[in-house]
């Protein structure tokens, strides 16, 4: 007889998710190719370099009909693209139609291998001529341009994508542009952290209320990384006080910003937790399990953050993305089934999560970090771009099959 408790409802969705600079390739626009442009990108704080240029990335711009063949063998049902704001519009009173065209194309060869089409408008990047300008900081203009950009999208793909995600993880975008300098412009300052999160909410609303008005049919959600942060010394009760007020107040902006009548779905990234030491968060404690990131472990964020949403919005949850940086493939297989047997745990409290999408499909390019850092089920070889499904791209495949968990020998311990 059959354990229920490892298999998930009918209906569930299993996918992938990607975004358009890291796995594209070929993009000169915008604010990450200019940061990646300067003299020995060292535009970072403290001379702190990029580690590489993007350059063709994983080409997928020219070779999404193909991948999304790999897709369907990884057991791809739904799979989220998003659509790469500097390549539409370029510069000032262009826009680039082919580069639509070419959108819709990728959406329309989704549909015709099986795959439901998710589109994100706004995934991390800035057109380098509104960054000169000031960037997410400029709301005024941010909010004309991505308003005109936006209904260009909605006028082209509008008919032919019934899930949309507004902005990914503005929470992140405004954290590492203008907390912690990772990202461009590089800065560190909470008052413009804070001006350019609200920036991104207001993105957001903006873009809802468009979609709703001329697709109203449509889903419309966003993607939220769930900020799940612990204390870094077991039984410090002032660590595990000061952990729950950064949580909540983390999690807390981005759920003001984004109010219930602006969305039909909620979406969960999430990829590991926190921990204050003293007044810092930092990613990983000693004795954790890390990631080639170098981020610790824990499942019981991923059902943390889906009990957060559910609480607060009572929507359809999908878990937008969640995934691991590693060479060694079975311990991505560890990992996934570690964090799936925690979505069947929100599912069995009653949860109401509709769909799981693992990042990435393929391998691409990880920001600041380059290219070392391997996310995909299907492994790319940068030098050929040659593609390789692997072991746990397989196993995913077999999930998405059976709707089951498949058994494992081992338990997560060690990303060695």
């Amino acid at each position: 007889m059959k354990d229920d408790s490892e298999t998930f409802p009918r209906g569930f969705l299993f996918g992938t998710a990607s975004s358009a600079y890291q796995c594209e390739g070929g993009n000169s626009w915008s604010d990450w190719a200019v940061a990646e442009a300067a003299e020995g990108r060292t535009a970072a704080p403290r001379g702190r370099k990029l580690a590489e240029a993007c350059g063709e990335a994983a080409d997928f711009w020219n070779r999404y009909r193909s991948d999304f063949v790999l897709a369907r063998e990884v057991g791809s049902g739904i799979h989220r693209i998003s659509i790469e704001w500097s390549r539409v519009v370029p510069s000032p009173d262009t826009l680039n139609r082919e580069a639509l065209l070419r959108y819709r194309d990728m959406v329309l060869a989704m549909r015709e291998r099986g795959i439901e089409p998710m589109v994100c408008l706004h995934h991390f990047t800035l057109p380098a001529w509104i960054a000169k300008r000031g960037g997410l900081l400029s709301r005024r203009l941010v909010l004309a341009e991505f308003g005109r950009f936006v209904r260009s999208v909605i006028d082209v793909l509008g008919n032919s994508v019934s899930w949309w995600v507004t902005v990914n993880e503005p929470g992140i975008l405004a954290t590492c542009s203008y907390l912690a300098g990772t990202f461009p412009p590089f800065k560190k300052n909470y008052i413009a952290y804070r001006y350019a999160l609200n920036t991104l909410l207001s993105m957001h609303r903006l873009a809802s209320g468009m979609l709703r008005e001329a697709v109203p049919q449509v889903k419309i959600g966003a993607a939220h990384a769930f900020t799940y942060v612990k204390g870094m010394h077991r039984g410090n009760l002032f660590e595990k006080a000061l952990a729950a007020l950064v949580s909540a107040h983390m999690n807390g902006l981005v759920f003001a910003g984004m109010p219930r009548s602006s969305l039909d779905f909620f979406g969960i990234n999430y990829y590991g937790p926190n921990y204050v030491s003293g007044f810092s968060l930092r990613p990983s404690r000693e004795g954790d399990p890390v990631t080639d990131m170098g981020w610790s472990i824990d499942p019981a964020g991923l059902v943390e953050g889906l009990r957060w949403a559910w609480t607060r919005y009572g929507l359809p949850l999908l878990v937008t993305e969640n995934g691991i940086a590693t060479e060694n493939d079975a311990f991505r297989i560890e990992y996934l089934r570690a964090h799936l047997s925690s979505v069947l745990s929100a599912l069995r409290e009653g949860i109401g999560v509709v769909g799981y999408m693992h990042w990435a499909l393929t391998d691409n390019f990880e920001w600041a970090e380059g290219f070392s850092k391997r996310f995909g089920l299907i492994g790319v070889d940068y030098a050929t771009q040659v593609r390789t499904v692997r072991r746990s791209g397989r196993w995913f495949a077999e999930l998405s099959r059976s709707g089951r968990l498949p058994e494992l020998q081992t338990q997560i311990s060690r990303a060695e």
